[in-house]
């Protein structure tokens, strides 16, 4: 899905509301550097990527990792990334 004004709009209020350990390497990387996920709910994502064990916005429940990243989750629901 192409990322249009708005969502982008919408990204840089996201990243402006909080600070980032990873230095939004997501964003810097054009999205290209983002965890594989599946949907568990609406808002919430499990990552499926290895490297999400080192992720500062991962957090581990049951035999999960989810992730409570405010940008990756918009991006997971609004954008399918």
């Amino acid at each position: 899905m192409e990322i249009t004004q708005d969502h982008m709009a919408r990204i840089l209020e996201i990243i402006e509301s909080f600070d980032c350990p990873e230095h939004f390497s997501c964003y810097r990387s054009a999205f290209e550097n983002l965890c594989e996920f599946r949907f568990v709910g609406k808002d919430v994502i499990e990552c499926l990527d290895e490297k999400s064990k080192t992720c500062y916005h991962h957090f581990n429940f049951g035999h999960g990792r989810f992730c409570k990243c405010p940008l990756r989750l918009y991006l997971a629901n609004n954008l399918n990334k």
